[in-house]
């Protein structure tokens, strides 16, 4: 029979409703047991590693006075899916959903750039759609539930094998730009498993499922740091090396919900948020180095530290080397709260080597906010808006 290969591995994501006649983020809360199952529902990725998969988590019987030397006896304390998934970011559709599936709101913006929507600039640019994607504003816990397929290749398509996961959740996701490289996209993940739903059950593992054809982005429109791109504090630009942008969210852990009678937990609820920036900066002047120390924007004066925490705003813009129309790349831009200074900033020690540049390594996590938002992802392409199906 042979070894197999993952060439043809596939992973699939889709959104779960509730109502179609309900208001967007209507039908997303009422996505709770609602399995995706139609195949154009789902939207497919090429990816760079896939650690995803079902977990059946075992152990032994305790020490027992009186036993034998080995366990005297095995049992199954749960059974749901988790791991990661991690891509190259393609800006042109698909990572859309991968945003509203972390963050959990989005509005589309027609015929405006995302300067032209910021107000950078002046004008329209017809067929270029903005998206913001963010936090849902009167429930800024929730993410939606997702149905996810894995698709385990065979040289025998009938010992193909394809495996469902649903009610999942997006646990972190991280948008990573590293100089001359592609812009990369991690995803970490939870979910039940079909056999746990109780209103509609259905089955983990399916050999030569019949899934029909997956299609992906256009291939070339790939982020990449070497056309274009930004990192700014106040509206300061610095010259990073790296940066990494990760939105944590904290669902139930999954053995917290396994409850008596089964081994699948009940849900995964969302218990909080976090949103941290790292990045290397290479050093023009130790500006922002003594700002972080000063807890005050410094310009080069004489200052001290203080019990002051450097709060500032954040602006990361990454681009495609490929055209949305005429001159306009495919742009991702994560951007905290313009109006506050709602992004808290600390560096490591300044660390001196020999023949090497000075670098600053700096580390910032988004604060919350009395209204408004904290932090928007915006995604420019061609889609006219993200409607879940």
């Amino acid at each position: 029979m042979g070894m197999q290969l993952p060439n043809n591995a596939l992973f699939g994501l889709g959104i779960q409703q509730d109502d179609t006649s309900f208001a967007e983020h209507d039908k997303m809360a009422g996505g709770y047991e609602q399995r995706r199952t139609v195949d154009g529902d789902f939207s497919y990725f090429p990816l760079t590693d896939f650690g995803l998969g079902p977990v059946k988590n075992q152990d032994n019987l305790p020490p027992e006075i009186g036993g034998k030397a080995l366990p005297t006896g095995a049992f199954v304390s749960g059974t749901w899916a988790e791991g990661a998934a991690s891509m190259i970011a393609r800006l042109d559709e698909r990572l859309g959903w991968v945003l509203l599936a972390a963050l959990g709101d989005v509005s589309s913006i027609s015929d405006q750039t995302i300067a032209q929507h910021l107000d950078e600039v002046a004008g329209t640019t017809p067929g270029v759609y903005t998206h913001a994607f963010r936090f849902y504003d009167t429930d800024q816990y929730f993410i939606p539930w997702l149905t996810m397929r894995r698709f385990l290749p065979h040289t025998d398509i009938t010992a193909d094998l394809g495996e469902v996961y649903q009610d999942g959740k997006v646990r972190s996701l991280t948008i990573t730009g590293a100089a001359g490289a592609p812009v990369t996209c991690d995803l970490d993940l939870v979910a039940r498993l079909p056999s746990a739903d109780s209103a509609n059950p259905g089955t983990d593992f399916d050999f030569n499922p019949s899934w029909g054809a997956a299609t992906f982005d256009d291939f070339d429109d790939f982020a990449v740091t070497s056309c274009d791109g930004h990192f700014t504090i106040e509206g300061t630009a610095f010259k990073v090396t790296n940066v990494a942008v990760t939105l944590t969210n904290q669902p139930l852990a999954p053995a917290q919900s396994v409850h008596i009678g089964t081994t699948h937990p009940l849900d995964y609820p969302n218990l909080g948020r976090n949103c941290q920036i790292t990045a290397t900066i290479l050093v023009e002047d130790y500006n922002l180095y003594v700002s972080t120390f000063e807890g005050a924007a410094n310009a080069g004066a004489d200052a001290d530290v203080s019990c002051l925490v450097y709060k500032a705003d954040l602006d990361v813009m990454l681009a495609s080397q490929t055209y949305v129309d005429g001159t306009e790349p495919y742009r991702i831009r994560i951007m905290s709260n313009t109006a506050e200074d709602n992004v808290a900033w600390q560096v490591q020690p300044l660390r001196i080597q020999p023949n090497r540049p000075i670098v600053l390594q700096v580390t910032a996590n988004v604060q919350a906010l009395a209204s408004g938002m904290p932090v928007v992802f915006y995604l420019q392409n061609a889609k006219t808006g993200y409607i879940v199906p």
